[in-house]
């Protein structure tokens, strides 16, 4: 059984058996499909500083046809879990009871001790927490700036660094004017910074990863955040800092995302989403499904989002296997932030290395219930009809 992982638009398939005597993943365990592009890529699967500290603990997931699921037919799982969910009963982090409404083998409830009171948790003490943006289009930023000041003065998150990355854009005049409004939110706030990220050859979201492996410490803690997340339940955050910096064996950590096509298949699982907005299928091998691609499904979530917000928070801890686009994720600092660097540092696709490419080395990603954030859209459902403006518009007064 082998692997495939998308990468720089070649596919390879990694073969978990194939190891040098380190217990690495051997250059030559990995292939290239089809045959006319049989070529090594440039990195192994597992970057060294990353396979010195953890033992690849993974397995190759199961692959069974279930026809009339409403997905692609293929389920992925890991391959010590039980094909149904844990059985009833089954705790979560506080000992609350998580049994899902219906069963899906894609749910698997990480267990953990950990306990957290949003009342009279404290803040992080000793180390500080970076709130980092990929910036920025303003016209999205502008929702997350409220947060920022709110999480700052409750001594939650110690500075905000926008990253201008508004040179993306294929509109001058727009980048233009995302770059004057980024500049002027750090006239405006004394603890935002705009950092400016040095052309790189390849992948230049790769310049934040490197900032925080160098410039961060054991106690610190780096929110990486997408500058289209209009809304953070504030109320939780406290508790979100804690679990990313008391559970050390989690590489990454994410929170729990409105419009992510896996979390909101966990979220349909769990009875946050009901079955008349449709089926939240699990997307094969965690990329795109019918929710990245639908406007309007999109829509009609963040519709019901704002009108349920209550049913979304869910007192359990998810394990996730596959690819999961990291809209909001956060990991501690110090040698934990120079693995994340190591995993994505010669690669275009950060998201794929956090992801999928740490997982199949052995990395634990989970995705913390209890702190909801709301993701506005998609690429893929940027296309007619194009439904972005009535969704931010559900979020103009929205708390």
């Amino acid at each position: 059984m082998s692997l495939s992982v998308s990468d720089d638009n070649k596919s390879f398939v990694w073969r978990p058996g194939e190891m040098s005597s380190a217990g690495e993943p051997h250059p030559a365990g990995w292939e290239t499909q089809p045959a006319w592009r049989r070529r090594k890529p440039r990195v192994t699967a597992q970057p060294r500083t990353f396979a010195r500290q953890h033992p690849v603990t993974w397995q190759p997931p199961e692959r069974t046809h279930r026809p009339g699921n409403g997905s692609s037919g293929l389920t992925t799982r890991p391959a010590h879990q039980p094909s149904t969910p844990a059985p009833p009963g089954q705790v979560s982090t506080s000992g609350q009871n998580t049994t899902p409404p219906f069963a899906s083998p894609f749910l698997d409830i990480y267990p953990s001790n950990f306990s957290c009171d949003s009342e009279t948790a404290k803040p992080l003490s000793g180390g500080k927490v970076y709130w980092g943006v990929f910036a920025g289009r303003r016209d999205r930023l502008k929702f997350q700036e409220k947060y920022w000041v709110q999480l700052f003065d409750l001594g939650l998150i110690t500075e905000v660094h926008l990253w201008d990355f508004t040179n993306r854009g294929k509109n001058t005049t727009d980048r233009k004017l995302n770059k004057e409004w980024i500049e002027s939110k750090a006239k405006q706030h004394k603890f935002v910074s705009v950092l400016y990220p040095k052309p790189q050859s390849v992948g230049s979201f790769n310049a934040f990863y490197e900032h925080y492996a160098q410039h961060t410490s054991e106690q610190d803690i780096v929110v990486k955040v997408d500058d289209d997340i209009a809304f953070v339940n504030v109320s939780e955050f406290k508790c979100f800092v804690k679990f990313v910096s008391e559970t050390t064996e989690a590489f990454t950590v994410s929170s729990n995302i409105v419009n992510n096509g896996v979390i909101a298949h966990f979220q349909q699982a769990l009875g946050s989403i009901p079955f008349s907005l449709g089926e939240m299928e699990y997307p094969s091998q965690g990329k795109f499904g019918t929710l990245w691609k639908s406007s309007s499904k999109a829509y009609d979530l963040h519709k019901y989002f704002v009108t349920h917000q209550e049913d979304f928070y869910k007192d359990a801890v998810v394990r996730y296997w596959d690819r999961l686009s990291i809209n909001f994720i956060a990991y501690s600092g110090g040698n934990k932030a120079e693995e994340v660097y190591s995993m994505v540092q010669d690669s275009s696709d950060d998201e794929a290395r956090l992801s999928t490419v740490a997982n199949a080395a052995g990395a634990i990603s989970v995705v913390y219930m209890r702190l909801v954030v709301a993701h506005v859209t998609f690429s893929g459902q940027s296309k007619p009809p194009d439904r972005t403006q009535e969704i931010l518009a559900l979020y103009e007064d929205f708390t």
